[in-house]
């Protein structure tokens, strides 16, 4: 069986701290399921240098493997020539697609001069990683048809991945219905900084004194959030900086997540976890990719702008204590990863 050697700048992680670190440890339990042998480097990254690609000191590998597992993206640029060819390269989104976004929705001319460079950047680095590089693989159908288009179709090498639903999530699952945070609330959780939400966040400020439903905010870095809100409205807004078991906020009996993303790429781990605890979703196209190829059965509401999701919150049909069994929906997006994974390592047929 062939020997895999993983190099990563990121530290594989069950519960996703320090992410996204949940995807490369996810990687690595197919691995150790099946057997497979595997020796893994952690490569950190030292400077914002690192994370445009650019390192000075060239990683080698004395004892030579036949398979290059390579995560992230922007790795790939310290291995030497020889391990570059044998590379399988997990972005695991493509970074040109990400600034097209964050270029196409700058708030202000600095930022968007400051995305556009970088979207050259990366294009620029993915063709040198499409020319040498064995695989390039993307959590994102949209990543990958991005790719093949603005790079050409004759780069083969460009694959997709389903994401997986994390382990961590699936241990949790068992503790959403027994949640202290029993109110039926509207879920703000995950990033949702302005280079993310543009200016959703301060539009849904326009129709906080028509929603009749607590609101709770996730997160130290959307404290932001909350207070702008609460300028706004004197309704019941919470704000909690942490939650030790995020099951806690996706009982579906009480809770509505909010994802109201208009840049990102790849496939929106937050939203797959929603997916996964069977709560209502209410997001939009950029927070809702790759998530309804896999078919989920909990309620999944799109909107386009901030009217739509008042319409929304005002009909009946978003409310619905029933419970909703995921496990199918769980079980399809895992073995597809798994069998996807093993395919584009070339393990599929070594595996009985």
């Amino acid at each position: 069986m062939k020997k895999i050697k993983i190099i990563t700048s990121i530290k594989p992680d069950k519960r996703n701290r320090r992410g996204p670190s949940g995807l490369i440890w996810e990687c690595i339990q197919i691995l150790e399921a099946q057997s497979i042998e595997y020796t893994i480097d952690i490569f950190e990254n030292k400077s914002f240098l690192n994370k445009l690609g650019i390192y000075f000191k060239k990683y080698s590998e004395m004892n030579k493997s036949e398979i290059i597992l390579v995560y992230p993206f922007n790795l790939f640029f310290c291995l030497d020539n020889e391990l570059k060819k044998k590379a399988i390269v997990l972005g695991p989104d493509s970074p040109s697609l990400l600034f097209e976004r964050f270029y196409r929705n700058s708030i202000g001319f600095k930022s968007k001069c400051l995305n556009f460079v970088l979207k050259k950047w990366f294009i620029y680095k993915e063709r040198l990683l499409l020319k040498s590089a064995y695989k390039f693989l993307v959590v994102g159908r949209n990543d990958t048809r991005w790719l093949r288009k603005l790079h050409g179709s004759k780069y083969c090498n460009i694959q997709y991945l389903t994401h997986p639903i994390l382990q961590s999530v699936l241990e949790d699952k068992n503790n959403c219905l027994n949640s202290s945070y029993n109110k039926k609330s509207l879920v703000f959780a995950g990033d949702m900084s302005q280079k993310y939400t543009n200016k959703y966040i301060f539009e849904f400020t326009s129709i906080l004194k028509q929603i009749d439903i607590d609101i709770l905010i996730i997160g130290k870095n959307n404290k932001w959030i909350y207070d702008l809100f609460l300028s706004y409205s004197k309704k019941n807004i919470s704000y909690v900086e942490w939650i030790e078991n995020y099951a806690e906020v996706c009982n579906p009996r009480y809770h509505i997540h909010i994802i109201p993303l208009s840049s990102g790429a790849g496939t929106k781990n937050r939203t797959l976890t929603a997916c996964a605890m069977g709560v209502t979703i209410i997001s939009t196209d950029i927070g809702l990719e790759n998530i309804l190829y896999g078919k989920p059965v909990n309620k999944i509401f799109k909107f386009k702008t901030i009217k739509d999701v008042e319409v929304l919150l005002k009909s009946s049909a978003i409310f619905d204590e029933k419970i909703v069994n995921t496990d199918i929906y769980i079980k399809n997006v895992n073995d597809r990863f798994k069998k996807e994974l093993l395919e584009n390592l070339g393990l599929h047929d070594d595996i009985n």
